[in-house]
């Protein structure tokens, strides 16, 4: 590029990619499959900034916006020195850390391709971050972006499913298209299957089939076939990723107990305690179910929590791990209390849901939170 220009459609592919990036790194720490679209919510943690327009570059700066009524860490921080140290590790390595899925590279890749591939193969974007003194950085030229965006290789033996918004319906070859936001699959079903492809037209849908090349562009003897919850992520995933994070000692444990808690009878204690509802322990254990897939997604197993009812019609989850203790009360859905206890110290208050994933990997492991 002409000294002292930048292209602002290079900027703005950038800009967009890398709050879509952190917005999915965000999302896999909140327990959420990985390959969801959340860039609404980064933004809100996140501002982009063009600055320092020199000879012919120029810095792209990514500023955390304040947070109120928290001390924890801002989520698009946690995520930029997640990123960051994870291409450093590829840099130094020449494999990709697991807590960097392909579904997440290769929407970097494509975020930085404009600037790296198709202007000057001797181009390199440097990613810095920054926070309370600590400082990282990686860089990404040309072989880097090439890694980025290789892309995700499927079995055609192993059933996925595909959640995004359904599109281009063909009744005559009995077939129609998937937007996923990680790409687009081609979804063939039979006959008696378009009645129901014609009153789900043009809405988010969830499908099970299995695909027909090991890329997922097309899927073919569809089993399921309905609308998407609200709380399913656009995405490709394999159900047996799911089933693994089922058969851990934390989800059987803690599914035994909700058992008992439901089978309690009102006033079940001497202060005459109110049972939970059915819809706050459903909610409690798929919290837990999150965070045991956010622990699997970095190979390793949530730890085993005791859960107990509350006699204000709660549940709470009780850990206590290497001199760390922690009670997560959730006295109701989407709500969270917390008691954490470290040494001599002890706090007590609210948390998001967030803050809540964030004792969990501070319990579990001693993380800064």
């Amino acid at each position: 590029m002409p000294p002292g220009t930048v292209l602002l459609s290079d900027a703005s592919v950038l800009a967009e990619g890398v709050q879509d990036v952190l917005a999915r790194i965000i999302q896999q720490q909140l327990g959420y499959q990985t390959r969801g679209r959340l860039r609404k919510e980064a933004k809100e943690l996140s501002a982009m900034l063009l600055v320092g327009v020199g000879e012919g570059s120029g810095v792209l700066e990514c500023i955390t916006l304040p947070r109120q009524n928290t001390l924890m860490r801002n989520p698009a921080s946690v995520a930029a020195f997640e990123l960051v140290s994870s291409v450093e590790t590829y840099n130094r390595t020449g494999t990709w850390p697991l807590n960097l899925p392909v579904s997440i590279r290769n929407r970097l890749g494509r975020a930085v391709a404009p600037v790296v591939s198709d202007s000057d193969e001797s181009a390199t974007i440097v990613i810095s971050v920054q926070e309370n003194g600590l400082a990282r950085d990686c860089y990404i030229d040309a072989s880097v972006e090439e890694a980025l965006q290789e892309p995700e290789e499927f079995s055609i033996a192993e059933q996925v499913e595909v959640i995004g918004q359904m599109y281009e319906i063909n009744r005559d070859s009995e077939t129609f298209k998937i937007d996923t936001g990680q790409g687009r699959v081609d979804v063939r079903v039979d006959q008696y299957s378009l009645d129901t492809v014609d009153r789900l037209r043009w809405r988010r849908v969830f499908v099970s089939g299995f695909p027909v090349d090991e890329r997922c562009r097309s899927i073919e003897n569809v089993s399921n076939l309905r609308a998407a919850e609200e709380n399913e992520a656009d995405g490709i995933t394999l159900p047996s990723e799911m089933l693994s994070v089922e058969r851990t000692e934390a989800l059987v444990s803690a599914k035994a107990r909700a058992e008992e808690i439901r089978a309690l009878p009102e006033r079940w204690d001497s202060y005459n305690a109110t049972i939970a509802s059915q819809s706050t322990l459903d909610f409690a254990l798929n919290f837990l179910r999150n965070a045991a897939t956010m622990f699997a997604a970095y190979k390793d197993e949530l730890p085993t929590p005791f859960l107990v009812p509350t006699s204000s019609g709660g549940v709470q989850f009780e850990w206590e791990i290497e001199g760390r203790e922690l009670e997560l009360e959730i006295p109701r859905p989407n709500s969270f209390q917390y008691l954490r206890v470290a040494g001599d110290e002890e706090i007590e208050d609210s948390a998001s849901r967030w803050e809540a994933m964030r004792l969990i990997r501070w319990v579990a492991g001693g993380e800064i939170i």
